[in-house]
């Protein structure tokens, strides 16, 4: 049986079915909510990246507490084109606010009012290929969509208007290929990006990827769900990001299509943080909207790291930092086991871009 509910599998098939309605519905209420956002402006928005598994969904969960940070919702799935109109509908239906484990087994709770990643829903609207590994998926600034531009700013103004918020906060792993063109679009933007280990890092995609794949097996629903959000970074669908590096792309999906899982995901690890070391924080003019993040010293220096990103996202509360320093820690709930192979194997993909970025942490 599928943990996607059967309704909400049927209003996803929208995604799929009427892409282009759905837009045209979120331009109609764009239109109508014109006084409610005319005096609403996107300032600092924070963008919070990386690759799967390195801390970027607690970051959004800290975020989001803060009380002049909004974000998505899982609830506001499948209609984020139309999401104020979407919301004003579920008034009218009892939700359900008890907290549950998601999906991930990560000790992470969640109810339809925790924050999700689900703008990567809009960006798939406008940019049809974006997932095809067998093309270069990096957008930078040269990159021109003045449509979906206009119809993304509209969209977190009306988020704003929707959850009475000041400042907007979104988790999309895949905005790490994406930072110049974000900065493009928004000059004042803010980017968190997450760094692990990569021996812990990537024990921990697999986990999450056999974890995934074995729920996915004869799951359609599942699957479609996965698919619809954009989330192909583990499970029967993976995809991993091409930086402008096709032959690199096609290595890493052989090895994972043979099920060489620690090289596949070794070499995507070095290339997700070369990309980030050689390209983003060599970049001038991007640099110092980035703060990068040791998951290691956020783990056990909480408190310091609170500080440092509420100070580099231009958010001031101590009660976030008394909330969270406590809470975090480093996971406890299984203990890795590479063969020394493995380990080696690990270690001649990622060391020297490690030792690279470890050079340039920002905390």
């Amino acid at each position: 049986m599928s943990n996607v509910p059967l309704h909400t599998d049927i209003l996803g098939s929208l995604l799929d079915k009427a892409p282009e309605s759905l837009k045209a519905i979120g331009r109609l209420e764009t239109s109508l909510l014109k006084y409610d956002i005319i005096d609403l402006n996107i300032e600092k928005p924070i963008f919070v990246t990386g690759l799967a598994r390195a801390g970027t969904t607690i970051l959004l969960e800290i975020l989001n507490s803060h009380p002049d940070v909004v974000s998505y919702h899982y609830g506001d799935y499948p209609f984020v084109h139309a999401n104020y109109f979407w919301n004003t509908l579920k008034k009218l239906t009892p939700s359900n606010t008890k907290k549950i484990e998601r999906a991930h087994k990560d000790r992470i709770m969640i109810n339809m009012n925790s924050p999700e990643a689900l703008d990567e829903i809009l960006w798939m609207s406008y940019f049809e290929n974006i997932h095809d590994p067998k093309l270069n998926n990096i957008l930078n600034k040269e990159t021109q969509n003045t449509d979906f531009e206009s119809f993304y700013k509209d969209s977190l103004l009306k988020l704003l208007a929707l959850r009475n918020g000041k400042r907007i906060a979104l988790k999309n792993n895949y905005h790490i290929s994406r930072i110049e063109y974000l900065h493009k679009i928004f000059p004042d933007a803010r980017f968190l990006i997450p760094i692990r280990n990569p021996e812990e890092h990537i024990y921990s995609l697999i986990k999450q990827h056999k974890l995934l794949s074995e729920a996915q097996q004869g799951d359609k629903r599942g699957s479609r769900y996965m698919r619809r959000h954009g989330h192909h970074e583990f499970g029967l669908d993976f995809r991993p990001i091409n930086l402008n590096n096709p032959e690199k792309t096609d290595e890493i999906l052989q090895h994972f299509n043979n099920n060489n899982l620690v090289t596949a995901y070794a070499i995507y690890w070095n290339e997700i943080h070369k990309h980030l070391s050689e390209n983003l924080l060599n970049n001038n003019t991007v640099r110092e909207k980035i703060l990068t993040i040791m998951y290691d010293d956020f783990c056990t220096k909480t408190e310091n790291n609170l500080q440092q990103i509420l100070k580099f996202c231009d958010l001031d509360n101590q009660s976030i930092i008394e909330q969270w320093s406590t809470k975090i820690f480093a996971p406890n709930y299984y203990k890795i086991n590479f063969t020394n192979d493995e380990k080696s194997t690990i270690k001649n993909h990622t060391e020297e871009t490690y030792k690279k970025l470890c050079g340039s942490i920002s905390i």
